[in-house]
């Protein structure tokens, strides 16, 4: 929790014409970076039903028959699209982890053959789950961003600048007035700047402080 008897302040407060140029030129990159990732999430997509027909067409090689033909049984693993998105929805990223769980833990994966089957099954799923996860996230992210009240970067530009100028942790209340903000204004400023990962604030909600790595993006 930060230290808010002893305030130290700083010589000039930023003005917050300035700040919110910074808060915006953030939002773009947060923006660009989760487009980014959502893009190359749908290129991601393709590994499940890669690894589905790449399994079948050995294990249809394997039992000595005439396999089908790659390509005709990728279209056909395209089915499971849909259903790694509900896997992964369903264990919230824990996928892995839930399976490992259900083996009996890492010790038992290898007492085996047939958890080291299961276990590279496990592994295969996980993997053909990248796509999914990195959508799900990016979509997630960017409609949260969406939902932080209306323009709220300016609220939240005069509570940075308030921050700013200090070297220390302040109480909100304090926060609130010195930025000249009323109680609604300051929430959408406030959820504004903890969603991205500028300011953090004590468990009791009573302090709060900017980041050391947001002081840097500023100074």
């Amino acid at each position: 929790m930060p230290q808010t008897t002893a305030h130290k302040s700083n010589d000039v407060a930023p003005d917050v014409d300035r700040v919110v140029g910074y808060l915006y030129r953030h939002e773009r990159r947060f923006r660009s970076r989760w487009m980014t990732l959502m893009v190359l999430g749908f290129g991601a997509l393709w590994i499940g039903p890669i690894i589905a027909a790449t399994l079948i067409w050995m294990l249809e090689l394997r039992a000595g028959g005439l396999p089908d033909s790659w390509g005709y049984l990728f279209m056909w693993s395209l089915a499971i699209i849909p259903l790694l998105f509900a896997l992964e929805w369903s264990t919230r990223g824990a996928f892995l982890d839930d399976s490992v769980g259900a083996m009996g833990g890492e010790d038992n994966m290898s007492a085996s053959f047939s958890h080291r089957g299961l276990s590279s099954l496990a592994l295969l799923t996980e993997i053909s789950l990248w796509g999914p996860r990195i959508i799900l996230a990016s979509i997630k992210r960017l409609t949260g961003a969406s939902r932080l009240g209306r323009n709220p970067q300016r609220p939240a530009a005069a509570i940075l600048a308030t921050l700013l100028a200090r070297d220390e942790g302040m109480r909100c209340a304090a926060v609130m007035s010195r930025a000249n903000l009323d109680a609604d204004k300051f929430g959408d400023g406030l959820a504004y700047l903890i969603y991205h990962e500028w300011v953090d604030l004590s468990k009791d909600g009573l302090h709060l402080w900017i980041l050391s790595d947001a002081r840097r993006r500023v100074s």
